[in-house]
């Protein structure tokens, strides 16, 4: 089942600290993305200069995720002033950024689903338990996957046919966490509870 999973981020430790980066899932536009120093960077697969994307001062931008069609890009953006963390979506070519609307929520990790049209987020409601929510990219709309009253949901990842979605899943501490997997139907409703594979 792991291998029904793809795993698209690559992390590299050095004197800055951790930078996070994603592939283009598309060949005509083979760039690399990377989240340093608060600022997420496109990087050539062959020739050519490191662009900054986002150049933003007083946020934070990381965990970029590009889209299937890798014309987009969704990341978190935490502002640290506004004490807020909110998932935004760039266009590849263009400056503008749209932040979803989160309603005072913590927001992070998005990844896309299969069809480019939900982001699956992990999320800290300012009422609620934690969990995975759905965001739709085209209107906003949330819709819960899972709760974990007691500790966290995060990292989700979509099966290429978008039927099934993995997870990591705390009780408590971080240290003690399983992978969970989900089945969803075809407008992406859980059909059963999710089950534990680790």
């Amino acid at each position: 089942m792991v291998n029904d999973f793809a795993i698209a981020g690559v992390i590299f430790e050095g004197d800055d600290g951790f930078i996070l980066g994603q592939f283009s899932g598309d060949d005509e536009i083979a760039d690399d993305i990377f989240a340093a120093r608060g600022d997420l960077f496109s990087v050539p697969a062959k020739n050519g200069p490191t662009r900054n994307l986002t150049q933003s001062p007083g946020t934070h931008d990381r965990e970029p995720a590009w889209s299937p069609d890798g014309r987009q890009i969704a990341f978190s953006m935490e502002d640290y002033v506004a004490k807020t963390s909110s998932v935004c979506i760039k266009m590849r070519r263009d400056d503008q950024r749209v932040c979803l609307d989160n309603g005072g929520r913590r927001s992070y990790l998005p990844i896309w689903s299969p069809d480019g049209k939900w982001l699956a987020v992990s999320d800290h409601p300012p009422e609620g338990p934690r969990g995975i929510f759905l965001v739709s990219v085209e209107r906003g709309e949330r819709r819960r996957l899972t709760s974990n009253t007691a500790g966290l949901d995060y990292s989700p990842a979509f099966s290429p046919d978008g039927r099934h979605l993995a997870y990591v899943s705390c009780p408590g501490m971080v240290s003690s966490c399983d992978v969970y997997l989900l089945e969803l139907a075809s407008d992406l409703v859980p059909r059963a509870r999710p089950r534990r594979v680790t």
